[in-house]
């Protein structure tokens, strides 16, 4: 008896786990199961479908080879080759079976198995370098943009703490927490809900950084490709400025002093709650390097870089003398300043101004107008900076840029000018002196540009768009009846090929009374065009009209910056009117008086004509409707009626309905008598059948292509075509001296195809 071999074993519940968009193979166990001895030799998969049970085509496929579909069959040789592509759907779900045979033959006993996939979010984005800057002491939350990333729509749900340390790298205890809430360590997870909670506390050391990294759940699951972000906390010196004004009092104080001190004289300096002893509370410099102490002197030039540094005390008081440059004590002699307490309190100092990453502003070529206000004062305008101090001002390409920045109806701005926060909303961009650029900014403590501790650089970058096209006013194109043709790259182009937009967006397609217009319109051999189709420079020769769609419309464009359609700052929607001519074709009138062109068969200018047969070619309507008067084709011409002589020049043949035909006409005189030569025909047939086309002006008729062709005048009859030779004879009329063939062949000889369609 043959032994039966022991069907596969899979593990309950089978699941994969994929990183958001990650393509590659499931792995070979997925379907051998947990036993490779009893691993089938083929597989049968019996469904693929998404998170939600939609269908989910071209997820599954052959590494490098075709896509899988239910039904198929695997083999073992392939197991290991089966992919999955998490891009095109967000998870989901498939099912197979073991088999025997390549055929799917049903394996006894074996059970369908289901495996899940599950794909990871997002992946959020972060700033490189992140940072926070801190005053002396201060303890706040360091904003849950930190932990959200540069796009809300990506923000992890948790991030896990991974490292805490102060600024030297030293272990850093007790310095992050949640708000009014528990200390949090390396490991700690903090969900969404109180990313903005996270407390940095400044006075637990002088700076240092935190890791931390985006993950899955509470449970701190790690997110597939999520990176480690390090912030650093950057915590301001423990100094306050002393403005340069309370060493030279003249300006301030004109009715105490009127001369301008050369330096002022240290003579005492006492500290408040002194923590260590030592007089080192009165500095110089920004980073508090030089300690001056009683004696030294302060010279005019350094009366700006002038600090308290309150580290280790509460305030305190300096006590000066003020000098001229002789050596003589001037007013008002000796004074002291005394430095509060309430400096050094965190909760009084001011909190930094915060700013967006990347900030840009788009302006209209050679547009002059201010950058806004918002952009000095940054997200919170609580925390608006007093005053900035421009940094950099450049062209596009890293060029100077001279005169491109100024105060609105006032002086240009240059690096190291100072704005105070009154003037935010004045600052001018000048557009029209480059081609775009930026410039750069430092929110400072005063007028003097005195560095704020813990301000960082701005960067704002200015993005000019090209010239704007100009277009012609009630642009429009003619069409002949039923063309097809293109509308013509300058009408895209504009008046100047040199300012021509490098895409255009279609923003209306319509009728002539304002209808539907579908497929109306469409590149050349390629698709249609739509409301909301971006067609590029290359292409603008390329724009069809087919006015075989309707009769006429109009469509609406504009300029655009690229093939996603970005709005062109400054351009204008045009509209374009279709023009399509009325399948109306002229009959000169030399075809009704011949006398001039032909004296050798005429010699008498008719009074008038008499239309006595028309003949439809392929008449569609089943109305005798082709023959007309007047240039819009108003009055019908029937068999019976009357042409007289000053309107010869306005009959006119309408082919809407058929592919020509003919007409026999009669000529009389002012008498009502019937003249040479007599009754004849002319015979309308279109050159080009499948093309009927409008009448163009009459000094174009004669060199168009698509025409119905005089055929000629035949031989003359009465009430219908006579017998070849035979003559109408009537009173006083003289019988033509040539046969109905001669007469037809000179009329084809001098007058060949000049009765023709535009």
């Amino acid at each position: 008896m043959p032994q039966v071999k022991p069907l596969p074993a899979y593990s309950e519940n089978a699941s994969v786990s994929y990183a958001h968009g990650e393509n590659k193979a499931l792995g070979a166990t997925v379907f051998s199961g947990s036993n490779d001895e009893t691993a089938p030799a083929f597989v049968r998969i019996t469904a693929i479908q998404g998170k939600d049970g939609e269908a989910a085509a071209g997820t599954m496929s052959l590494l490098g080879g075709n896509a899988i579909v239910p039904n198929q069959v695997i083999s073992r040789a392939d197991f290991d080759k089966v992919v999955w592509d998490a891009s095109k759907s967000e998870g989901g779900s498939f099912s197979f079976v073991p088999v025997q045979d390549a055929q799917g033959t049903a394996l006894p006993g074996a059970l369908e198995q289901t495996v899940t996939i599950h794909e990871a979010p997002a992946l959020p984005t972060y700033e490189a370098d992140m940072s926070v800057a801190y005053t002396y002491n201060q303890s706040k939350a360091v904003g849950a943009d930190i932990f959200n990333g540069t796009d809300s729509a990506t923000a992890p749900s948790f991030v896990r703490i991974t490292a805490i340390q102060g600024k030297d790298g030293e272990a850093a205890a007790n310095t992050m927490s949640l708000k009014d809430g528990d200390a949090l360590t390396a490991g700690s997870v903090v969900s969404r809900a109180d990313f903005d909670k996270v407390v940095w506390d400044a006075s637990k050391n002088e700076g240092g950084s935190f890791k931390f990294i985006p993950v899955q759940d509470a449970q701190g699951t790690a997110l597939p490709g999520a990176v480690e972000q390090t912030v650093s906390i950057n915590e301001a010196r423990p100094l306050y400025h002393i403005a340069a004004e309370n060493f030279d009092l003249l300006d301030a104080y004109p009715h105490l002093v009127n001369e301008h001190p050369a330096y002022v004289q240290v003579t005492n300096i006492v500290e408040a709650n002194d923590t260590n002893g030592i007089l080192d509370a009165l500095v110089l410099g920004e980073d508090g390097g030089t300690v001056l102490k009683v004696g030294d002197i302060i010279r005019a030039e350094d009366f700006g870089r002038v600090y308290w540094n309150y580290a280790s005390n509460d305030g305190g008081k300096v006590f000066l003398a003020t000098y001229n440059a002789e050596g003589r004590l001037i007013d008002p002699g000796r004074y002291f300043m005394e430095l509060e307490p309430s400096w050094k309190t965190p909760a009084e100092a001011p909190a930094l101004p915060t700013y967006k990453a990347d900030v840009s502003l788009d302006y209209a070529f050679n547009e002059s107008k201010v950058v806004g206000d918002g952009i000095f004062n940054g997200t919170d305008s609580k925390t608006a900076p007093a005053f900035v101090r421009i940094t950099a001002i450049q062209g596009k390409d890293g060029e100077a840029a001279a005169h491109t920045m100024s105060l609105q109806g006032g002086d240009a701005l240059t690096a190291g000018s100072v704005v105070a926060r009154a003037d935010f909303d004045k600052v001018v961009w000048d557009a029209s002196k480059n081609e775009g650029g930026s410039f750069k900014f430092i929110p400072v403590q005063d007028a003097q540009g005195t560095a704020l501790p813990g301000a960082v650089e701005q960067t704002v970058t200015i993005h000019e768009a090209p010239a704007l096209p100009t277009y012609q006013a009630d642009m429009s194109v003619a069409y002949t009846y039923n063309q097809n043709k293109a509308v013509g790259a300058d009408i895209f182009n504009g008046t100047d090929s040199a300012t021509a937009p490098a895409f255009v967006r279609i923003t209306a397609i319509q009728g002539k009374d304002g209808d539907a217009a579908a497929n109306t319109m469409s590149l050349k051999d390629g698709d249609a065009l739509t409301v909301g189709s971006v067609v590029s420079r290359a292409d603008f020769d390329k724009v069809v009209w087919d006015a075989s769609k309707n009769e006429g419309g109009s469509f609406k464009f504009i300029p655009v910056q690229d093939a996603q359609g970005t709005v062109l700052q400054g351009a204008i929607e045009q509209t374009v009117s279709i023009n399509e001519g009325r399948p109306i074709f002229h009959i000169p009138a030399e075809n009704f008086d011949l006398v001039e062109r032909y004296p050798h068969l005429a010699d008498e200018h008719p009074a008038y004509v008499k239309v006595t047969n028309i003949v439809e070619t392929n008449d569609t309507n089943g109305i005798l409707d082709a023959l007309v008067l007047g240039e819009d084709g108003g009055t019908v011409l029937k068999n019976g009626d009357i042409i007289r002589a000053e309107d010869f020049g306005r009959v006119y043949w309408n082919h809407a309905s058929n592919d020509g035909g003919s007409a026999i006409v009669t000529p009389y005189n002012a008498n009502d008598r019937m003249i040479d030569p007599g009754p004849y025909p002319m015979t309308l047939t279109p050159k080009t059948l499948a093309q009927k086309s409008l009448p163009a002006p009459h000094h174009e008729q004669e060199a168009t292509d698509a025409s119905p062709e005089l055929v000629g005048v035949a031989q003359p009859a009465m009430n219908g075509a006579m017998p070849l030779g035979a003559q109408a004879q009537h009173p006083g009329m003289t019988p033509l001296a040539m046969s109905s063939t001669a007469l037809l062949d000179s009329l084809l000889e001098q007058h060949p195809g000049t009765t023709g369609l535009l």
